[in-house]
């Protein structure tokens, strides 16, 4: 019985939350939150990602063009190690897992 009486005033109570419409925007916000914050970190990120490809670029653009400098002395295989180590140099990276 009481019971009863409890799931009645919980069900009445519910209604009552869901016929009132003050407070919409509240509940909006708390609705769009999640998503909006997710989007600006998304977006912080893929700004970091673009910033880094680009200093990434101009570090081998500088290693290639350091490197045409001696385009006429030197062999290819010794071209590339150069290039290889100007790149390395020039940029943060702490991996030489790449390939150029």
């Amino acid at each position: 019985m009481v019971l009863a009486l409890e799931t009645f005033c919980m069900l009445r109570i519910l209604g009552s939350f869901c016929r009132n419409r003050q407070g919409n925007i509240a509940l909006s916000f708390a609705i769009i939150a999640m998503p909006l914050i997710l989007a600006i970190g998304v977006s912080f990120d893929f700004i970091r990602a673009f910033n880094a490809r680009s200093d990434m670029q101009s570090d081998l653009d500088a290693a290639v063009l350091a490197a045409m400098r001696q385009v006429d002395t030197l062999s290819e295989a010794k071209l590339r190690d150069n290039v290889k180590q100007w790149f390395a140099a020039q940029s943060e990276l702490q991996t030489t897992q790449y390939k150029l």
